[in-house]
Order: C-alpha cells, then sequence, then structure tokens
C-alpha cells in the first residue's frame, strides 16, 4: 500500500488548449510556513473565454518537527487514496474588483471518484524534501473558469494534516475518528492572467 501512496500525484498536463506542447512558467513558490510550501505555475498569461487553464501544482514539506500528511491521519480505501490527496488544495480566482469567481468549495480541485473503495488502510507520511505534483485542469465542468473578459489573479492553497491522536493505526473503528483541522494552510505567489474575447 506504499507504493500507491508514494505515488500521490497526478502527472502535470503537458499541453495547451490548442494541443502544442507549452512550458510552465517557473516555480512560483509561495512563502514557507511552517516548514510546509506551495507552488502555482500556468502555460502562459492570456487565455480565450471558456479555455481550459492548465494548473501545474507543486507541494513541497521543507522540514518538518512531526510527520505530515497529505490526507488525515486516518483509515481511509487504498484505492481511493490518490485521489483524495487534492482534496487538501484549494483554487482561489480573483477578479479586478476583488470579487471571488467560481467555485468556492474548500475542496474544489478533488474529482469526485465512486467505485469501490478498497480494504481500509492508513496513510504514509509526507516524504520531507520531496516535491509532489498535483496536475489539474481549471476548466467548466469544476467551475472554476472565469467566464467573462478580464483581468483575474489565481492562487492555490495547500494544507496538510497532522498526525492524529491516537495514531492512525490504534483507531479501532469509524467512531474512533474525529476530523483532523489541518496542519498549516499555505499559498503560492499570485499569478495574473488575462481572458479576452467574448463571452
Amino acid at each position: 500500500m506504499k507504493t500507491v501512496l508514494a505515488l500521490l500525484g497526478a502527472a502535470a498536463l503537458g499541453l495547451s488548449a490548442s494541443g502544442q506542447s507549452s512550458t510552465p512558467t517557473p516555480d512560483n513558490w509561495g512563502p514557507t510556513q511552517q516548514g510546509v510550501r506551495v507552488s502555482l505555475s500556468l502555460d502562459k498569461s492570456t487565455y480565450a473565454v471558456g479555455e481550459t487553464i492548465p494548473l501545474y501544482i507543486k507541494a513541497q514539506i521543507v522540514s518538518a518537527e512531526r510527520p505530515l500528511y497529505a490526507i488525515p491521519d486516518r483509515p481511509t480505501g487504498a484505492f481511493f487514496m490518490k485521489w483524495d490527496f487534492a482534496r487538501a488544495f484549494h483554487l482561489t480566482i480573483i477578479d479586478e474588483k476583488g470579487r471571488i469567481v467560481g467555485n468556492e468549495e474548500p475542496s474544489n480541485l478533488q474529482f469526485i471518484v465512486s467505485g469501490s473503495s478498497g480494504p481500509k488502510v492508513c496513510p504514509v507520511p509526507l516524504e520531507v524534501g520531496r516535491v509532489y505534483i498535483l496536475g489539474r485542469p481549471a476548466d467548466k465542468k469544476q467551475k472554476l473558469l472565469p467566464t467573462l473578459p478580464g483581468t483575474y489573479r489565481l492562487t492555490v492553497t495547500w494544507s496538510p494534516y497532522p498526525a492524529s491522536n491516537p495514531p492512525c493505526d490504534n483507531l479501532r473503528a469509524t467512531s474512533d475518528l474525529q476530523e483532523l483541522r489541518s496542519f498549516v494552510t499555505v499559498s503560492s505567489v499570485p499569478i495574473t492572467i488575462h481572458i479576452i474575447g467574448n463571452p
């Protein structure tokens, strides 16, 4: 099961909407807080109205006194763990008037997955120094696209989790579980984009 968790990050998207290969902008690591940081990069700064925006997200534990997790430290369905990784991320889009645009759900980059979750297992702590990658499109389906022309600012936040008390291995049943709060929430450096064309 550790092999499944070692592959937490989905492959980053490598194509722009036109189908041309493109190189993302340099890493935009936000400030490191309590040993944690996150980065958001895009492949360009101008998009047409309705055009999908590939998001290149990187997350890293630079240092940690105690284990940190990508998902709450509690028994989870083994087949869903890599999908659950995205629940700790949130994309915020702000327009020129400071208004938040689109989906404001706390885990708005998480895909909903159905089917068998597999056996219950405990998550493995994040590796200190390793860069975890999350590739996601901001698109109409997720309600994560500006619908009008204009200038917008995009920021990603990441909220990893601390170890539970008692530890996951000692939890006997669902009744023993409590919703864990995140350890810290860190933000990427905001990126400004321009949306052009007719709505």
